[in-house]
């Protein structure tokens, strides 16, 4: 029993400090709150700085996925499939031609799509972010491309040499590389950034308000914890007031404030950046790649009639891509409504019962000229497609020549025209979104610039600050 007592005693003996020490945090012990208002605002300053830099580091990978990575692959893209394309028209319209200046023409623009392609497949391959999904079409479409450019010569050379079925058939070869390889991975170049784009820009989407929210709130909490102390230590001691803290408190009020701000207002950028500009660029070059693809159909269909259906079906999907209308409206309908919008100035407008490209540009408009450009565009494909349903009814009449003329012509009446009309007007708006994207992104990463290296330096000021306004009193008890 005695010793029982001794172990009883002692270990009360031993619980005594700890739980004094606990306690001392809830009574009038000026010594033990003062190390808690170092500790506490020290701590909280670290938080707040690696909470900061987190932000920032989120934000800057959006940023480089929207702005340098995907986007510019989403647009190589696009123009790998538009070279293909031209590629692709060049050759038949070369095949079909029995004029030596127009076979220049075409030989000419068989040549400028193969750049285009070419250059772009090196952008592409130069960029690679997302692993097998954007490497392997890259490397489908490289092999693709030498396979067609020597069924093309083959083509050439047969008809040359006045084997015009038999280069007709070796051209069937060709475009079954286009439209088996080539375009497919194209597109799936194209898909797996846009995947990537819309993905990580709506987590981002989600993402900012909350991080942003948090860096406000710890922020309050270390304004509220440096304030804390400082009017403790001013009713506690006879000096009323505490410059460190004071100068802390000061400091703390103005990042905070100005790290919040930066933060909105890059996410802002960025929001209109995908919103406003990537939007706008993503529609046009879906109609762009979709005109020289129906354009390259329209050939086909005058150079190879055995397969002229399947390649009117073709055309017609191409179409339905850039604008497609709902029974009871057509393109009159929508000019009209469109040229009457503008009159008003309005910036986004909404054409009853048309759907696609052009419809999606037109309910996004938002910068200077980029209004106009989407009316040109929508009165360009209106006589793109006049011309294409007068080329098929002078075809359908048994009228072949004059169908190849209104294929092949650069006149105001004729195809190729019609064509560098509408792809000079949808340029243009391309042109102006392109400019502002890149604006914006440039605006975007601007805001971010230091504060990173500034969030570090503010904890390590605060740190400082709180130490040096703390300690020389907490040494009066020691």
């Amino acid at each position: 029993m005695v010793l029982t007592g001794v172990k009883t005693v002692v270990s009360d003996t031993k619980r005594e400090p700890v739980t004094s020490i606990v306690l001392s945090v809830f009574r009038d012990v000026t010594p033990a709150r003062l190390r808690l208002f170092l500790i506490g605002n020290c701590g909280l300053a670290i938080l707040f700085a690696v909470l900061a830099n987190n932000t920032v580091a989120d934000h800057r990978h959006a940023l480089d996925t929207v702005g340098r990575f995907a986007a510019p692959s989403v647009v190589a893209a696009h123009q790998i499939q538009s070279g293909i394309m031209l590629m692709d028209r060049g050759l038949t319209d070369e095949l079909m031609s029995d004029d030596d200046e127009i076979e220049g023409l075409m030989a000419a623009d068989f040549d400028r799509g193969r750049i285009i392609a070419s250059r772009n497949l090196i952008l592409a391959a130069k960029n690679i972010t997302y692993g097998d999904s954007e490497q392997k079409p890259i490397e489908a479409m490289q092999l693709g491309l030498g396979r067609f450019l020597t069924h093309a010569q083959k083509a050439r050379d047969l008809d040359s040499s006045g084997s015009s079925e038999d280069a007709r058939e070796v051209y069937r070869t060709a475009y079954d590389t286009v439209s088996k390889d080539l375009v497919p991975n194209a597109r799936a170049l194209l898909q797996a950034n846009v995947d990537a784009l819309e993905e990580t820009y709506a987590n981002e989407k989600a993402r900012s308000a909350l991080i942003c929210g948090l860096v406000l709130l710890l922020g309050i909490f270390l304004i509220c914890g440096l304030t804390t102390a400082h009017i403790y230590m001013s009713g506690k001691f006879r000096r009323r007031v505490n410059l460190p803290l004071l100068i802390a408190i000061f400091l703390t009020v103005a990042f905070v404030q100005h790290l919040y701000s930066e933060v909105r207002q890059s996410a802002e950028s960025l929001k209109n950046a995908k919103e406003d500009s990537y939007d706008s660029i993503l529609a046009i070059m879906t109609a762009r790649s979709g005109i020289y693809s129906a354009n390259a159909a329209q050939s086909r269909f005058m150079y190879d009639r055995e397969n002229a259906a399947d390649y009117e079906k073709e055309f017609q999907s191409e179409v339905d891509t850039i604008a497609k209308f709902t029974p009871g409206h057509n393109f009159a309908s929508a000019i009209a409504v469109a040229q009457k919008e503008l009159k008003d100035d309005t910036q986004r407008i909404n054409i009853p019962g048309l759907s696609g490209a052009l419809a999606v540009e037109f309910a996004n408009l938002e910068y200077d000229g980029e209004a106009k450009s989407a009316l040109e565009s929508l009165l360009a494909m209106n006589d793109f497609l006049l011309t294409d349903q007068r080329m098929r009814k002078l075809a359908l009449e048994g009228k072949e020549d004059d169908a190849r003329q209104v294929c092949l012509g650069y006149e105001p009446t004729r195809l190729k025209f019609a064509f560098t009309r509408l792809d000079d007007s949808l340029n243009r708006g391309l042109k102006i979104n392109q400019e502002h994207f890149e604006q914006l992104i440039v605006d975007a990463n601007s805001d971010l610039a230091g504060l990173a290296s500034l969030s570090q330096l503010f904890a390590l000021v605060i740190v400082v600050l709180v130490y040096t306004g703390v300690t020389p009193r907490l040494r009066e008890y020691l």
